[in-house]
């Protein structure tokens, strides 16, 4: 009799429950879609009731899981406190939460996608609570759950632009902008990952933040841990941060032990998870 295990078996998220906020979004549904094929159950949140419920109906017709969809405007701090109890009414428990729900640069909002000297500060207001305090409030409003649950995770979708500027020359000729307000509110998740982390980390839940992005090697979109300046996976997969002195992070399984360069530090090569957690907690990286 064969001991092998599929990769479905392996990964399975059966009997888990997992909040997606931004759920109706691109790379929301994409996630919901991702975790739906893996057995959980999906509480698919967002603003746009109808989108979302569009979106709901097809991961249940694709995946054969129980999804519902759950509005909720992470503009009013209430709504976002409550979201856990309607979650758990729903289904019983919460297992994961993944915050993707964000002002983005499309987002048509007064004083926003515009030159920096007219960006407003009533919408930078708006932008932090969405993108930043949102999904505290509701890690913080879930965090029995997460702890009952002994295996809670929660993810926060971050940006490079929280991070590094952007290349201006990728917005000429559209109507896209980028947002002083998103990159500050982008940059927020990955220090408060190591904060909530280490609270958490004792009651059985782990956090973390990355982006989505589409790196050398790879034919689609990766999610890369957001504490690696320079980086390359074993499959071959590059990608860069400048000026954040960093190695590939352990609680991410798809950039581990892998080749890695620190330009501060000079390290080249493939280095071991002692030497990595060794770099880390020297002074000068």
């Amino acid at each position: 009799m064969s001991t092998e295990r599929s990769l479905r078996e392996m990964m399975s998220l059966d009997g888990r429950v997992a909040i997606i906020t931004g759920g109706a979004g691109h790379i929301g549904r994409a996630i919901a879609a991702g975790l739906a094929e893996l057995g959980a159950t999906i509480a698919l949140v967002d603003i746009a009731p109808s989108a979302g419920a569009d979106v709901a109906a097809k991961l249940t017709a694709g995946h054969s899981v129980k999804v519902s969809m759950f509005d909720c405007d992470f503009e009013q701090g209430d709504a976002v406190k409550d979201l856990p109890r309607r979650v758990r009414e729903a289904f019983g428990g919460i297992d994961i939460i993944v915050n993707c729900a964000a002002f983005v640069g499309t987002s048509g909002l007064d004083g926003w996608a515009v030159p920096f000297e007219q960006q407003s500060d009533a919408t930078w207001r708006r932008a932090v609570e969405v993108n930043l305090t949102a999904p505290f409030v509701l890690i913080q409003a879930a965090a029995g759950d997460l702890a009952r649950s002994g295996h809670g995770s929660v993810i926060n979708i971050s940006s490079i632009y929280g991070l590094a500027g952007p290349d201006w020359r990728l917005y000429e000729g559209t109507a896209l902008g980028n947002p002083a307000a998103y990159a500050a509110s982008k940059g927020g998740p990955d220090p408060d990952d190591a904060l909530a982390g280490y609270h958490h980390g004792s009651k059985g839940s782990r956090q973390c933040s990355g982006a989505w992005r589409r790196l050398q090697g790879h034919t689609g979109a990766v999610f890369e841990p957001l504490c690696g300046q320079d980086a390359a996976c074993a499959h071959g997969a590059r990608g860069r941060y400048e000026g954040r002195c960093g190695l590939p992070c352990e609680r991410s399984l798809g950039l581990c032990d892998g080749p890695v360069h620190c330009g501060r530090r000079g390290v080249d090569g493939v280095v071991s998870r002692q030497q990595i957690m060794q770099l880390r907690e020297s002074p000068k990286c």
